[in-house]
C-alpha cells in the first residue's frame, strides 16, 4: 500500500467499539428469487411468541454423501448413500431409512455388472463426464427427498401425531400434522422485507398463506418467519428462520417450539442461529450410522 494512502485500522476498530472480523465476500452471494405466486398478508403486525410449543413426535431430517470410487473414460463412478431419520423430544432415535448405491453413465451398466456386487445400480442418461456429474448431484438429492417422504408416511401409518421436517413441507405429505421449519431465504415471500429487519428475538413476523398451485402444491400453505437469535449486530437473516403448516394455527406453536429449541452459540454448530436442537441431534446420529468410508 502506498504510504501516501495507509490508515490506520487500529482507530477505526476503537471507534467501531464492536466489530466483526469474520471473512467475507469469499465466493458467489447466493441468487434470490421472487415467490413465484404472491402470498396473501394475513395479520396487521409482527407478534410476540408467547404460546406453549407445538408437541411433535419427531424431528425429522435426511443427509447424502458420495465419494468418486474410479474413472471409465473419464466419467466417474459415484457410490452414493442418503439417509433419513427422526428422533423424538429427548433427541433419542424412533426410526430410520438409508439407501447405498453405484451411480454411474448408463454405458458403463455393464460393467459394473461385472463386479459382482449385491450395491445397487443407478444409470444415467448422461454420457459426458460433466453432464454425469450434474445428473448423478440430482439423483442423490432426490434418493435423499425419497427416503424423507417414505419416512413421513411410514411414521404416521404407525400412528406418530406431529412431525416436523427440516426444510419446506413442499412435496412431502399433506396432513395437518406435518410441518416444517425452513433455514434458507433465497426465496423473496413479502412484499415489503424490511418488515424482518425489525424483527426482534422471540417475534414472528406477519403470517401468510402462499396459495394453492405454488410451485405445484395442491393446497394452500400458510407461513412466516421467526427470529431465534439476537440480529442487532448481525446480518439480518441471523437466526431467522420460517415456518411452514397447512394448518394456520399451527404457525405460533410452532414458532414456540422453534424458540424453545434453538441452540446457544457454544454449541459448536456453525448454523447454530437458525438450527433446531432436536433436527441437529437427527443428523449427528445419521452421520455416525453411516458407512466408516465417508469419514476417512
Amino acid at each position: 500500500m502506498d504510504e501516501k494512502t495507509a490508515h490506520d485500522l487500529r482507530s477505526l476498530f476503537r471507534a467501531l467499539g464492536s466489530f466483526s472480523l469474520r471473512s467475507s465476500l469469499t465466493s458467489q452471494l447466493e441468487a434470490r428469487k421472487d415467490c413465484v405466486m404472491p402470498v396473501t398478508l394475513l395479520d396487521d403486525a409482527p407478534l410476540k411468541v408467547t404460546c406453549a410449543p407445538l408437541e411433535v413426535s419427531g424431528f425429522i431430517d435426511g443427509i447424502q454423501a458420495a465419494l468418486c470410487v474410479t474413472y471409465i473414460e473419464h466419467r466417474p463412478v459415484y457410490l452414493v448413500y442418503a439417509s433419513a431419520g427422526a428422533v423424538d423430544g429427548e433427541g433419542k432415535l424412533v426410526d430410520t431409512a438409508e439407501k447405498i448405491a453405484l451411480v454411474v453413465s448408463k454405458k458403463d451398466r455393464q460393467w459394473v455388472e461385472s463386479l459382482g456386487t449385491t450395491v445397487e445400480c443407478i444409470d444415467l442418461p448422461a454420457f459426458r463426464p460433466d453432464e454425469l456429474a450434474s445428473a448423478a448431484l440430482v439423483q442423490l438429492g432426490d434418493e435423499r427427498n425419497n427416503l424423507e417422504k417414505a419416512l413421513i408416511s411410514k411414521m404416521f401409518a404407525d400412528g406418530h401425531s406431529s412431525l416436523l421436517v427440516d426444510g419446506s413441507v413442499l412435496g412431502k405429505t399433506v396432513r395437518r400434522e406435518l410441518v416444517g421449519v425452513v433455514k434458507t431465504t433465497r426465496t423473496r415471500y413479502l412484499p415489503d422485507e424490511s418488515l424482518l429487519w425489525k424483527l426482534a428475538k422471540g417475534w414472528r413476523s406477519q403470517r401468510f398463506l402462499i396459495p394453492v398451485g405454488s410451485n405445484g402444491c395442491p393446497v394452500d400453505r400458510y407461513s412466516c418467519y421467526v427470529r431465534m437469535q439476537d440480529a442487532s449486530a448481525q446480518a439480518w437473516d441471523f437466526g431467522l428462520v420460517r415456518l411452514e403448516s397447512f394448518d394456520l394455527d399451527l404457525l405460533d406453536p410452532l414458532a414456540a417450539l422453534a424458540l424453545s429449541e434453538k441452540q446457544h452459540a457454544t454449541s459448536r454448530d456453525r448454523r447454530f442461529d437458525k438450527h433446531l436442537a432436536g433436527v441437529r441431534a437427527i443428523e449427528d446420529i445419521l452421520r455416525a450410522r453411516r458407512p466408516s468410508v465417508y469419514s476417512m
